[in-house]
């Protein structure tokens, strides 16, 4: 039976695609598709900003793979890779656990009577935080199984004696900070706050601005801790908001947080500081040009700057995202729920936030106001090529050219995973951003750009524009 669904979606319900003349090897993927909770083992909302989305990409980029398409017109003759999604849902522990418990043989990955081999599995596409991938990789490093992360860019992971596994699609922190320092140097800031969450990305990404602002001379006046409680409280960010005021010469806040952290910031300015507020802000790639980060307090990033992660907007992963409906995705457990936020509907129960039911003709996803393509879409699918390019290499090696199939040397080879891992370094290809990817010193070649953020008085909007450094 030929499936055209190439991901195994864990934990709800699976979904395989199998046949049985096509030999197979799996990526799994580790995704945000919720919230955290209150509780690392269990669930928030569907998360609609570096999640679901990047589920997707993973699955789209896998059947480009498959289908042979692109760069992959002449690779992987005769083999398909699999797919297996697992939500993490902002959880390093809950991560960890999921990834345990597979290659543990705690819990089976079966659909329709097939159960996978976690043996199959050769690499692990994945995480989006640092802490999470820091976590993982631990774990993956005991197993031998590369991981590619398409957003984890923590200075602790380059570390390759503790991290022999893994590699990523992005830059490292140390990288931002320089180009957070360059920006104050060619402005003549001299003065500067640094807020930071308690995390590995907070805290060594502050560590390595603070060290290369001293470099350029730029002092910092103080670094300032965003407890990482999981949800973020007002009363807390009042706090942060009223530490920053004791420094107000000081009026240019460096930020190392995550989307919530600044918006619950922004919002507390507002609560503390008012109208009166001294601040402008130099956000880290986390902020970016995300509408989440802003929203209900753009006036108080008003003039502020923030760096995002070179990318661009994918037209033709619009356009696949826009063919699906809730219909025709069943093998995602978590399309309808997505659908349903996106759309502000409800699809079969109504609930106390949803009493509107979805219109009976499915909508295109990307037509929705509240859609906006995620900006590490095109570093999900770096990922998956990577690796897809790897497994092409490490094939070419032990089966020899022209294989048709995954050989027995292949599948018996003990240190298989270790020759795809080799293979990554070699990597190099012509991305859907029509720009060369590499990995150099295991990190994607990508760099950053700069966003001002002004309010359009007219229409009491803002926009996020580029500016040249």
């Amino acid at each position: 039976m030929f499936l055209d669904y190439r991901t195994i979606y864990f934990h709800s319900v699976f979904y395989l695609l199998s046949h049985p003349t096509i030999s197979f090897n799996y990526f799994s993927g580790l995704f945000d598709v919720h919230e955290k909770s209150v509780n690392p083992f269990l669930c928030g909302k569907v998360n609609t900003l570096h999640g679901f989305q990047l589920l997707e990409a993973f699955h789209y980029a896998l059947g480009l793979v498959n289908n042979k398409q692109g760069i992959f017109a002449d690779k992987l003759q005769g083999v398909q890779v699999g797919g297996i999604g697992l939500d993490g849902c902002q959880s390093d522990i809950r991560s960890g656990f999921l990834v345990s418990n597979i290659h543990n043989g705690m819990v089976s990955l079966v659909k329709n009577g097939k159960t996978i081999d976690p043996k199959e599995i050769d690499a692990y596409i994945g995480t989006y935080s640092s802490d999470s991938s820091i976590y993982v990789n631990r774990i993956l490093n005991d197993l031998n199984i590369p991981q590619v992360s398409y957003a984890s860019s923590s200075t602790q992971l380059k570390d390759q004696l503790r991290y022999p596994y893994f590699y990523r699609t992005v830059p490292a922190d140390d990288n931002q900070a320089e180009a957070m320092v360059d920006f104050l140097d060619k402005h003549n800031i001299r003065y500067v706050q640094v807020l930071y969450t308690d995390t590995s990305y907070g805290i060594l990404g502050s560590k390595a601005f603070e060290e290369a602002a001293s470099r350029k001379r730029i002092c910092v006046a103080q670094m300032v801790s965003y407890p990482d409680e999981g949800i973020v409280s007002n009363e807390i960010s009042n706090d942060v908001v009223t530490a920053l005021l004791q420094k107000p010469v000081a009026n240019t806040v460096v930020v190392f947080a995550g989307t919530n952290y600044i918006n619950a910031l922004l919002k507390a300015v507002g609560r503390v500081a008012g109208d009166t507020s001294p601040f402008k802000f130099i956000g880290s790639e986390t902020w970016g040009n995300s509408e989440d980060a802003i929203i209900g307090s753009e006036k108080y990033a008003s003039g502020s700057v923030s760096l995002g992660l070179e990318t661009v907007n994918l037209k033709v992963f619009d356009e696949y995202l826009g063919k699906k409906t809730p219909l025709n995705s069943q093998g995602n457990p978590w399309f309808s729920e997505y659908y349903e936020e996106i759309w502000d509907c409800y699809l079969s129960v109504p609930s106390v936030n949803r009493q509107k039911e979805c219109a009976q003709t499915a909508r295109s996803i990307p037509l929705s106001t509240q859609y906006r393509q995620d900006p590490g879409v095109l570093h999900v699918i770096n990922a998956v090529f990577s690796s897809a390019l790897a497994l092409d290499k490490a094939l070419t090696e032990v089966c020899g050219e022209g294989y048709t199939t995954v050989c027995e040397a292949y599948k018996n080879r003990n240190d298989r995973r270790d020759v795809l891992l080799k293979k990554l370094d070699s990597v190099e290809f012509e991305d859907l951003s029509k720009t060369n990817f590499k990995f150099e010193n295991r990190e994607g070649n990508k760099g950053y750009d700069f966003y001002s953020i002004t309010i359009q008085s007219v229409t009491s909007g803002y926009i996020y524009k580029k500016v040249r450094m």
